[in-house]
């Protein structure tokens, strides 16, 4: 990911989380670039880490749960895949558990990368 691919990246997650966006009211400087979150206070986008960071994926992660979607992760010695599933929808269509895929990383190299390119293609569908 280029870098303003990530923060692009790091905002879907950080709306999906119910982070608040500043607004140019609240008087702090740079307000642009910054969300209230509950747990970490005030977080620029420049300082997210939701794409390289394994608690803050995790928080992503939970809250796609939350929302009735499972995540299933496959690693072989050279490739990972990660989906996400509707476990609303009981047709199964894959080998992975129930619910239809909704989101696909296609072939990573590493977990992490296939989970977060994951992500993103579900905040992708998941926000049309």
């Amino acid at each position: 990911m280029t870098q303003e691919e990530r923060q692009e990246y790091n905002k879907k997650c950080a709306k999906l989380l119910n982070w608040k966006k500043l607004n140019k009211d609240s008087g702090m400087l740079n307000w642009e670039l910054l969300y209230r979150s509950t747990e970490r206070g005030y977080v620029s986008i420049l300082n997210m880490q939701f794409h390289n960071n394994w608690n803050w994926i995790m928080e992503v992660i939970n809250q796609i749960h939350a929302e009735g979607f499972r995540r299933y992760t496959e690693c072989h010695e050279e490739s990972c895949k990660c989906v996400f599933t509707d476990m609303a929808i009981c047709h199964q269509t894959h080998r992975f558990g129930g619910g239809n895929i909704v989101a696909d990383s296609g072939k990573a190299s590493k977990e992490k990368e296939a989970v977060v390119q994951a992500i993103n293609n579900f905040l992708i569908w998941y926000n049309k």
